[in-house]
């Protein structure tokens, strides 16, 4: 069967149109496009034009840098807001909230034992290891609150002290922190370290 004669035969009508051209023996179907498919790419190209005027040329529409910066700078006042009302409340205050918040509290305790933050130094009980114990009345920074969370946030004796983890934890979680370790007083771990060598007793715990 000749070529003419195959294309021919699958040129009836309702049958697949085939090319007549051939490449390496190779010939095509005829198959255009579904109509919407092309509806829907001449639409994106009128779109296109009343995007960029609307955006980039009429000056109608903020571009998407522009509304990134203006949630920012919204962020930022919502933010400076929250700081100032926590400046208004002191350390202790905020403190003896959590310790009446169980979630809160809870918090804390994870905080203190997961991932090793506080647990790989100080123990998973407060008992003491590479850091000092903190159950006893032994302190080398001051046992109040703001001492401890002093020593969390901007780290403890240098070269030789805990780090400062005040840009690796939210403020409130350094909160919390410090609110778990208050109830470790007075606990009774096993194996506790002894005070270390720069500490100092207190025997009022705040």
């Amino acid at each position: 069967m000749s070529q003419h004669e195959e294309h021919f035969e699958y040129s009836q009508p309702g049958e697949d149109r085939l090319f007549e051209h051939t490449y390496d023996g190779i010939q095509e179907y005829d198959n255009p496009l579904p109509g919407w498919w092309k509806n829907i790419f001449w639409a994106s190209i009128v779109f296109a034009f009343f995007y960029v005027f609307h955006y980039h040329m009429g000056g109608l529409g903020q571009s998407i840098h522009a509304d990134y910066n203006q949630e920012v700078a919204a962020y930022n006042v919502k933010l400076a807001k929250l700081e100032a009302e926590r400046a208004k409340l002191s350390i202790d205050k905020q403190i003896t909230a959590v310790l009446k918040d169980k979630k809160a509290l809870a918090d804390g305790r994870t905080l203190f034992v997961e991932n090793n933050r506080c647990s790989q130094c100080h123990g998973t009980a407060g008992e003491g290891g590479i850091g000092p114990n903190l159950t006893d009345n032994y302190w080398i920074h001051g046992p109040k609150a703001k001492n401890m969370f002093r020593v969390i946030r901007y780290g403890g004796r240098e070269g030789k002290g805990m780090i400062a983890w005040g840009k690796k934890l939210k403020y409130q979680d350094m909160i919390k922190l410090v609110a778990y370790v208050t109830t470790l007083r007075g606990t009774k771990p096993a194996n506790p370290k002894p005070p270390e060598k720069d500490a100092k007793l207190y025997n009022k715990a705040n």
